[in-house]
């Protein structure tokens, strides 16, 4: 066997260093590795100590209700369009409505003043009479 041929076939091709720098993912900082990190402590406190997460048993145990967040999508150009055509609807007849009923009042006054009821005139008369 050629050595130089590289690894027997069926193993793993050895990994190289890449190009890039290695960093603690604590501190970022090229002279240590993670597990020696002195920051790393600190990060642990800080993450657990001001806020924990409490797990799902735990809000209903205490009857915490998480906030519902609901997805309402914007009306597209049509339903804009038909919301404002109703509306405009509404507005004309309403309009409409309004210039009958007081047109239907004016009426229902003249009428009544023009035209006495004739029943009404002839009980006068008969009480008039006797």
């Amino acid at each position: 066997m050629n050595s130089n041929s590289g690894p027997p076939k069926g193993y793993s091709v050895p990994r190289h260093k890449g190009k890039g720098e290695q960093r603690c993912q604590y501190c970022s900082s090229t002279d240590h590795w993670s597990y020696a990190c002195d920051k790393k402590e600190k990060s642990k406190q800080k993450a657990a100590g001001s806020f924990s997460k409490l797990s799902h048993t735990q809000m209903l145990k205490y009857g915490i209700k998480r906030k519902l967040t609901e997805f309402v999508p914007q009306p597209t150009e049509r339903e804009a369009y038909e919301a404002e055509l109703k509306s405009l609807e509404r507005m004309i007849g309403d309009e409409l409505r309004q210039k009958k009923k007081a047109t239907e009042g004016k009426n229902v006054d003249k009428s009544k003043k023009i035209k006495p009821d004739p029943t009404e005139a002839k009980k006068e008369d008969q009480d008039q009479t006797p």
